[in-house]
């Protein structure tokens, strides 16, 4: 019976998980009217580009390539599901299965921190369970992006880094961690370069074989997008960061930066601080904190914040990790106190509810889920079944999803001629590209253009959601005609799919220009 009971209180942590993933996906279901959602838009890009990837194809529409994901192994993993009536929901079984290895590995971390053991099964079970939570972990299974992969090697290389310096061995998850985090996301490779830094001091030779072995599929990567004529970093990444722009004015992207990562920048502080006095002369410290600057530094100038706390998070869990490592003997102490104990985790779970920072994605999931459901899959229902036709949009994923029909993305991601377009501000290519591509129906954001849009281009109608936004780009879609002699046809689509909007969203017509199309398509309405 005992045996029995250790076993169960050793599940317990993803027993736990687990369960709360489960209520949270019902959340979704019911706040999405019986289907699911992820809470950003761009996994469904991930969707698109693996689908065609496993008919021979790298980019979103047919007979045109394209590097619209954000990460090299990401769709190809997904690829793999692309027949099946399950590959919708293949990026949240990959996010789970990544989130319950970062919670063996924070189970391992404790363990070797002493802060957790089977004899404290209730202790062990809370302390690894915050951590997932707290560090936005659980947050961000549900955006269907490769984050949850990106949070698991992070933690992989931080404790394989703390075991290679303790012990002065090589575990297995840091190669892993150094090799395949790039892969996943480039901006795992200061990390990654970080902890080859580190390894040169004791293992040069090891070093040079694993910087060779991150290196090689990067630039096989490049080559293949060179070899079908696009540039050598994905449309995803060139499309959302000026890296001219940066080296042109780093000052400015620094300040910028700053003001958005004040936690980060504060925890960093805390870290370095309190260890500069106590043990900064011994190699491992040192070594770790050398880690954490090259990180913080890469991420202050080039990474991306927002998003729901994906694109930072990685800092923040790496952090956390050397800072349970750092500060092991003050927790043991505080968790040995009965008292402090018990109000330091009275206060975590009241914060919860509060979505107080981290955890905050945990709480509103299931709003920004609806955010999706309302707008981009609503967007996509239009082209498909009303329009059956070519659609211009900014905001690509959901849209583009399982639609045999063309999708002209104007911000570039999928469209690399789109790309350049937009960024070297070239008159009249939004309507060039629009009519080479015979596209005449647009919904996009236009403060994303400036409100700069081609004189021609005729707005029709706008969808708003039915609450707050939280993570939808605008809370509105506009309708464009980018032919006004098509506003007519237009007008009629657009009222026969206003008549099946999911309830309290609203499509809100700016006016009946162009001329009237001589019929309504079947079920529609007249407006």
């Amino acid at each position: 019976m005992k045996v029995l009971t250790r076993w169960l209180w050793r599940l317990a942590p993803y027993a736990i998980v687990l369960l709360l993933a489960a209520i949270e996906t019902a959340a979704i279901v019911y706040f999405c009217d019986g289907k699911f959602f992820y809470t950003l838009d761009d996994p469904y890009i991930h969707l698109a580009l693996s689908d065609n990837i496993f008919h021979g194809h790298y980019g979103l529409n047919a007979g045109e390539f394209s590097s619209p994901s954000s990460s090299i192994l990401y769709p190809f993993l997904l690829a793999a599901t692309s027949p099946l009536w399950l590959h919708e929901y293949a990026p949240l079984a990959v996010n789970l299965l990544a989130m319950l290895a970062t919670l063996a590995m924070t189970l391992q971390l404790l363990a070797r921190a002493g802060l957790a053991s089977l004899d404290r099964p209730l202790r062990r079970a809370l302390l690894a369970v915050g951590f997932i939570v707290y560090t936005n972990t659980f947050g961000i299974v549900f955006t269907g992006m490769e984050h949850s992969l990106q949070f698991a090697l992070a933690i992989a290389g931080a404790t394989g880094l703390i075991v290679f310096l303790e012990e002065d061995r090589l575990p297995w998850r840091l190669p892993i961690a150094i090799v395949v985090g790039p892969l996943v996301r480039y901006e795992a490779l200061p990390m990654s370069l970080a902890m080859l830094g580190v390894l040169a001091t004791l293992r040069p030779r090891t070093a040079v074989a694993l910087l060779f072995g991150m290196a090689l599929p990067l630039a096989a990567f490049s080559a293949a997008l060179h070899y079908l004529g696009l540039p050598l970093l994905p449309g995803s990444i060139l499309a959302k960061v000026d890296f001219a722009g940066i080296l042109a004015n780093p000052r400015e992207r620094w300040e910028v930066a700053l003001r958005k990562a004040k936690f980060l920048e504060g925890l960093f502080v805390v870290l370095l601080a309190t260890q500069l006095f106590k043990s900064l002369r011994t190699i491992p410290v040192r070594l770790i904190l050398l880690v954490c600057l090259a990180m913080a530094a890469a991420h202050l100038l080039f990474g991306s914040y927002g998003g729901l706390f994906r694109y930072e998070g990685y800092v923040l869990v790496t952090w956390a990790a050397f800072a349970v490592y750092f500060y092991r003997r003050f927790l043991a102490a505080l968790l040995d106190n009965r008292r402090l104990a018990t109000a330091v985790t009275l206060a975590a779970v009241a914060a919860l509810p509060l979505g107080w920072f981290i955890n905050f994605p945990a709480i509103v999931n299931p709003l920004a889920a609806r955010n999706i459901y309302e707008q981009q899959y609503q967007m996509h229902r239009f082209a498909v079944d009303f329009h059956h036709g070519p659609l211009a949009v900014n905001d690509l994923g959901c849209v583009a999803y399982d639609n045999p029909y063309y999708v002209l993305d104007l911000f570039g991601l999928g469209s690399e001629t789109a790309r350049v377009g937009r960024q070297s501000g070239a008159p009249e290519w939004m309507q060039r590209l629009a009519a080479e591509k015979h596209v005449t129906v647009a919904a996009i954001y236009p403060n994303w253009f400036d409100n700069k849009l081609p004189p021609m281009w005729t707005p029709l109608a706008r969808l708003k959601l039915s609450g707050k936004k939280i993570s939808a780009a605008g809370a509105a879609v506009t309708f464009y005609a980018t032919d006004p002699a098509a506003s007519g046809a237009l007008l009629q689509e657009l009222a026969a799919f206003a008549a099946t909007l999911p309830a309290g969203v609203a499509l809100e017509f700016l006016g009946p220009p162009g001329p009237p199309a001589p019929a309504v398509p079947s079920g529609g309405l007249a407006v």
